[in-house]
């Protein structure tokens, strides 16, 4: 959607995904910055319709921080219930413990499919609520 909106020429917006957009050069907070600017500046009617649209992909880019960058808890507890529950442990000057349950990993899941379904039927276009 950021490469679209920079780049109407398609050579142009494939260089600018392979170069920069799809790096580790820009976190994925930084495409949400950019993508919220875009939004208020041209379309507020998809954040009048979908007003949670950004803080839902910042919550979703702070749990896969939390997977992506913790370690993943291998006690006996844990891996005797495995089916049921996963902890991660972030350590920053203690030890904080995220569990992961079976509801917390459907939570995450709906909310990144509603959030790939808005942006993913964004044209520019006026909304409907999903």
């Amino acid at each position: 959607m950021i490469a679209s909106y920079f780049c109407h020429d398609e050579t142009k917006r494939n260089e600018l995904l392979k170069l920069i957009l799809c790096t580790e050069r820009i976190t994925f907070e930084s495409k949400r910055q950019v993508l919220k600017w875009i939004f208020e500046t041209y379309d507020k009617a998809i954040i009048e319709v979908h007003p949670t649209l950004f803080k839902d992909l910042q919550n979703i880019g702070e749990y896969r921080n939390v997977l992506a960058h913790n370690h993943l808890d291998t006690t006996q507890f844990i891996t005797d219930n495995i089916a049921r529950t996963t902890k991660v442990n972030k350590y920053k000057n203690k030890k904080i413990e995220f569990e992961i349950t079976d509801e917390v990993m459907k939570e995450k899941t709906e909310l990144i499919t509603k959030c790939h379904h808005i942006l993913q039927n964004w044209e520019g276009q006026a909304y409907l609520p999903i």
